[in-house]
């Protein structure tokens, strides 16, 4: 609290005579206090959630499929799309086909509002550390026959066109600077290498995906295609083939 005292001035006139002026001034007081803001940060082992990043828009949604929670912890795969490639005839020829988009329903803004949003996938980086991040990506199993277990041979998915968002909508946010612009990735390839966060950068929730419906929802199919050859043996079954997407702490 801060008692300030008025300066008073006083003029003193007699008769026929004038009197000194009379000053009086006081210092300033001033008290200080300090008090304090608490905070604790406890480790992050649970998932993001609820909900993921538009991948598009700003604002929250929820996808459709899969509807399973994304791995756990402070460094998180939190949701990935599954590539489904529709119907397709059976053709000795070499064909490509282009994926289906994804299902959502936003959250925030508008909550229940239903929309067709590009294949993605979405990681987290809640350690605090800063300390940079790698995501990877192989299929780990052939496309296989629910039935008869035979595979198609020598098929080939590519993942083109990324684009990242974060979860903040902060354009000024370190993202990821390793962005891979096209990934091919066959049964028995291999780990290959879909984005990267060196040191500072990749912090929080990041969304990446290939296409953007909104803008070209054709080019967001075709940001996600599947290729058979011709001489691949092929039944009149469903296929399914598993694909692994690994984060692991390692920043430059």
């Amino acid at each position: 609290m801060k008692n300030t005292n008025k300066l008073l001035l006083g003029a003193l006139l007699g008769a026929g005579m004038a009197g000194a002026v009379v000053t009086t001034a006081h210092a300033a007081e001033t008290q200080a206090y300090t008090s304090h803001g608490k905070i604790e940060m406890i480790k992050n082992d649970g998932s993001t959630g609820p909900g993921t990043v538009d991948p598009t828009d700003p604002g929250t949604v929820d996808p459709t499929d899969p509807v399973n929670p994304g791995t756990k912890g402070p460094l998180s795969i939190d949701y990935v799309s599954n590539f489904n490639f529709g119907k397709q005839k059976v053709t000795g020829n070499n064909a490509v086909y282009d994926s289906e988009l994804v299902k959502v329903t936003t959250i925030d803004p508008v909550a229940g509002t239903k929309k067709d949003v590009a294949n993605y996938l979405q990681v987290s980086d809640n350690r605090g550390s800063v300390s940079g991040w790698k995501l990877s990506v192989q299929q780990s199993k052939a496309f296989t026959s629910e039935v008869t277990n035979k595979t198609l041979d020598g098929t080939v998915i590519t993942l083109s066109n990324p684009e990242t968002r974060n979860g903040d909508n902060n354009a000024a946010k370190p993202a990821p600077s390793t962005v891979t612009s096209s990934v091919d990735i066959s049964a028995n390839s291999g780990d290959k290498l879909v984005m990267q966060a060196k040191d500072g950068e990749g912090s929080g929730t990041w969304a990446e995906a290939f296409g953007n419906a909104t803008k070209d929802a054709e080019k967001a199919k075709k940001s996600v295609q599947l290729a058979v050859p011709g001489d691949s043996k092929k039944v009149a079954e469903k296929y399914v083939s598993d694909i692994t997407w690994t984060l692991t702490d390692s920043g430059l």
